[in-house]
This record gives C-alpha cells, sequence and structure tokens, in this order.
C-alpha cells in the first residue's frame, strides 16, 4: 500500500514537473490574424524564442510591417518593427530575467491586439528535484 501511494505521488510530480502551457494565442486584427508562439511553451526567466505568424483569410502575408512592443504594466522593454518573411512570420529571440506576466503589443496597419504571456518561476525545478527525491524513496522501500 504505502509503495502505491508512493508512487502515485511520484507520477503526480512528475507529471506537474513536465506540464507545458501555452498553445498560440490568436489576435484577429481587422483583416489579419496575428497568432504569437513562445519556445519553450512554458516560459522560464531567460532567452526565448518568439513567433508570430500573420495571415489574411488563412493565407500567409509576406512583407508586411508589425509592430511590437513588450511590456510589464510599470515599463516598457521593447519596441520595434519587424517585417514578416515569405511565409508570414517574424520570429525573434528575446531575454526575460523577471517571473511574471508580460503583455505582448502587436500592430499591423494601425489595427492593433495584446497577448498575455506568463515567465514561470524556477519552482519547476524544484518540482523536478521533489520527483526525483520520490522516485529515490520508493526505490528504497521497494527494497526493503
Amino acid at each position: 500500500m504505502k509503495q502505491s501511494l508512493l508512487f502515485g505521488v511520484c507520477l503526480v510530480l512528475c507529471a506537474v514537473s513536465v506540464l507545458a502551457h501555452g498553445e498560440g494565442i490568436e489576435q484577429e486584427l481587422g483583416a489579419f490574424t496575428l497568432e504569437l508562439h513562445a519556445m519553450p511553451e512554458r516560459l522560464q526567466p531567460g532567452d526565448a524564442d518568439f513567433l508570430f505568424t500573420l495571415t489574411r483569410g488563412g493565407a500567409p502575408v509576406p512583407g508586411e510591417p508589425v509592430w511590437v512592443r513588450i511590456a510589464d504594466g510599470r515599463r516598457t522593454y521593447f519596441a520595434g518593427t519587424f517585417v514578416t518573411d515569405e511565409n508570414g512570420v517574424i520570429q525573434f529571440t528575446y531575454r526575460i530575467d523577471t517571473p511574471g506576466w508580460y503583455t505582448f503589443t502587436a500592430e499591423v496597419r494601425d489595427e492593433r491586439g495584446q497577448f498575455p504571456v506568463r515567465v514561470y518561476g524556477q519552482y519547476i525545478l524544484l518540482f523536478g528535484f521533489l520527483a526525483a527525491i520520490f522516485i529515490v524513496l520508493a526505490l528504497l522501500v521497494k527494497k526493503l
């Protein structure tokens, strides 16, 4: 019984430690659709890749300027203009050092959308560490 309970706790902690959130966030901007993806999907402090895809009627929109701002409500960290590639994509790497909620604002032809982005703290490493400890304990209990 103890082994089953310990194994169950292990599985839950392992699942929590590897969960990834964040499929693309999509916004309608006038005639355009803009979708934001972050890689990794579950952002931690540090470097991350961000990818915007611009479409109109489902077709990619190449060569379109897109203004982007990254802010947290208190300050702006980045603001600049990118131009979509032949696939309607803008991709860039940006470093966010502090956990919290950020707003990525994008503007295409005077149409503006906001994308909430969460950067998680390092607690995910703690869950992984705790899961490893529970696995070792489970193996020790099993040998006894």
